[in-house]
């Protein structure tokens, strides 16, 4: 059509070329931020799960779930929490969750050879160390090279150094 204007092959593919270049530049920060959600999902989790022990912990004289009893200590918390979300760790990439139902570690799990260690049998609302770590990621990394997310006796939760929270 005569007056028509259109656009040239070369303005097309400058517009392309601007789009793809500016698609490459966010898409790191992207991966950032998708990173970060997941581990402040993460740290949600495990305060609900520590709050969980807590809640536990009222109705059992103190005590946390029994580390002989039938049930794991997440069937047992599960009355306590609103939802079996809370369990799986949104960055848990091994398929823990898959596999065990839990993408999470309890520290009586790993404290077994350890009585001065385990929690089994000692009041979580009579200890005087409330940073004590009660529940953990199952595997370390998985927010990040060297940390871990944990959730503390007071239910607190946060991002630790793993090898300072090896020690």
């Amino acid at each position: 059509r005569p007056g028509a204007s259109a656009f040239s092959l070369l303005e097309v593919l400058v517009v392309v070329a601007i789009v793809a270049a500016l698609i490459a530049v966010l898409l790191p920060a992207l991966a950032g931020t998708m990173r970060a959600e997941a581990r402040v999902r993460c740290l949600a989790n495990l305060h609900q799960i520590g709050l969980a022990f807590r809640l536990y912990a009222d109705d059992h004289d103190g005590l946390p779930p029994d580390q002989e009893a039938l049930d794991t200590w997440d069937v047992l918390l599960t009355d306590y929490l609103a939802e079996d979300r809370f369990f799986l760790c949104p960055s848990d990439d091994a398929g823990l969750d898959e596999m065990f139902g839990n993408s999470y570690a309890w520290r009586d799990d790993y404290t077994v050879d350890e009585p001065g260690a385990s929690l089994a049998n000692r009041s979580l609302l009579t200890l005087s160390r409330t940073d004590l770590v009660l529940v953990f990621d199952a595997e370390a990394g998985w927010h990040g090279e060297g940390s871990v997310n944990a959730a503390t006796v007071d239910a607190a939760a946060k991002s630790w150094d793993a090898e300072a929270f090896l020690e």
